[in-house]
């Protein structure tokens, strides 16, 4: 199967509070050029510090349980799940992230919706270049304690997931796409 990359056309911007600090953070959306991937650019201790969305970057000593942080240079991006699940789940492939704020800030549900709407709003943009993806070859696995990811092979892209929290307003959710 053949796919293109895609950037965003025009930047947009959000602002409000970041779920875990609870600080004020103001976050930009802004195209990228073909290849570049998905990238924070975020102030560090000597200007801006550019983060690539990349598995090497991700921070091994997480201070938020359940939240992803990302790290380089010794500048952290906390939270990045749901801004990186919009990006990929609309198949933007290269996207610039400035964010001022140490995490971004969630708006509404603190779903990806809003960062969704916010990519609607900026338009996507094909690149007319074949994207990368990966091809998974054999079943992968991953657990810590009750937390685990399992990846088989398919000719088709299908996600399932289950929770099972004790709390009955949430209780054990389940789906497939």
């Amino acid at each position: 199967m053949l796919w293109f990359q895609k950037t965003i056309k025009q930047p947009v911007t959000i602002t409000g509070t970041s779920l875990h600090s609870g600080q004020e953070a103001r976050m930009t959306l802004a195209p990228a050029e073909p290849n570049a991937g998905i990238y924070f650019l975020v102030p560090g201790p000597e200007g801006q510090v550019k983060i690539e969305a990349r598995v090497e970057n991700v921070a091994t000593e997480a201070d938020l349980v359940r939240a992803t942080s990302l790290v380089k240079d010794g500048v952290k991006v906390d939270t990045v799940e749901h801004v990186l699940a919009a990006l990929m789940g609309l198949g933007i492939t290269n996207c610039e992230i400035q964010l001022e704020g140490g995490e971004p800030p969630v708006p509404g549900c603190g779903s990806a919706l809003a960062y969704v709407a916010m990519i609607d709003e900026g338009g996507i943009k094909e690149q007319g270049l074949p994207g990368n993806y990966y091809k998974v070859n054999r079943p992968v696995s991953w657990r810590d304690g009750a937390v685990g990811i399992k990846v088989d092979p398919a000719d088709h892209f299908k996600i399932s997931f289950c929770i099972d929290y004790p709390d009955p307003a949430i209780g054990v959710q389940e789906a497939t796409f």
